[in-house]
Formats: C-alpha cells, structure tokens, sequence
C-alpha cells in the first residue's frame, strides 16, 4: 500500500514538473501539492518556488516556502531556487 503512494507521488511530481514546463502554473500546482503530500522533495522544491514567486494562485510567502524547503532538504533534497 505504501509503495502505491510512492508511486503516485512521483506521477504527481513528474506531471507537476512538465506542466510548470509549460507554464500552466495552476494545473502544476494541484500535482505538486498531491506529491508534496506524498512526501516527494523535488516536488516540494518546486512548489517552494512557486510559493516564492506567488505563481499557480498561490500568494507570495516566504515562510511558506521556507517550510517547503525544509521539507525537501529532510529528503535529502537539495533546492537550487532559479532566481528568476
């Protein structure tokens, strides 16, 4: 069963990445929270970005994005936040 929520975080984190590719900041945001929950760093990076950035509906906040952060580094995640 475990395994199973693995599995679909890594979807949600795999399709949350190519939709932020692609600009659809909404739709990206609805996975990657699904793969944060999942316990995914990477996309935990990610959406720390978003949050930074107050892209996706999200309203800009730096503690939140800080706590997403901290989330990815305890998985051994390693956040390069793109400047942009």
């Amino acid at each position: 069963d475990h395994a199973l929520g693995c599995l679909a975080a890594a979807e949600h984190a795999e399709a949350g990445r190519r939709l932020l590719a692609s600009k659809d900041f909404g739709q990206a945001r609805t996975h990657l929270e699904q793969a944060v929950q999942g316990g995914d760093g990477a996309a935990a990076c990610l959406l720390g970005e978003m949050t930074l950035q107050g892209q996706g509906g999200i309203a800009p906040n730096q503690d939140e994005a800080a706590k997403l952060f901290q989330l990815a580094q305890s998985r051994n995640i390693i956040c390069f936040a793109s400047g942009r």
